[in-house]
């Protein structure tokens, strides 16, 4: 499940980039029950599949440079 976790945590970072609305780093932490280090990371994450992300000190919120758009699919079956 951790899998499942991780991808869900970068929905809602993503989510929350969107609507330019994530707080600083250390709130963004608290939301997601991380360390900052670790918040770096899935925004790191995020960059490393192409997003440009920004933050801005004045409205003390990260967004996207440029229009970004995340899609994740998985697909699951059984061997028979």
């Amino acid at each position: 499940m951790q899998l499942l976790e991780h991808i869900n945590r970068i929905r809602a970072l993503h989510y929350l980039i969107l609507i330019e609305h994530t707080g600083t780093p250390k709130e963004l932490a608290t939301r997601f029950h991380l360390c900052v280090r670790q918040i770096y990371n899935v925004l790191d994450e995020l960059r490393e599949l192409g997003a440009e992300i920004r933050y801005d000190h004045e409205r003390r919120t990260y967004y996207y440079k440029q229009p970004f758009k995340l899609e994740i699919t998985i697909n699951m079956s059984q061997k028979k």
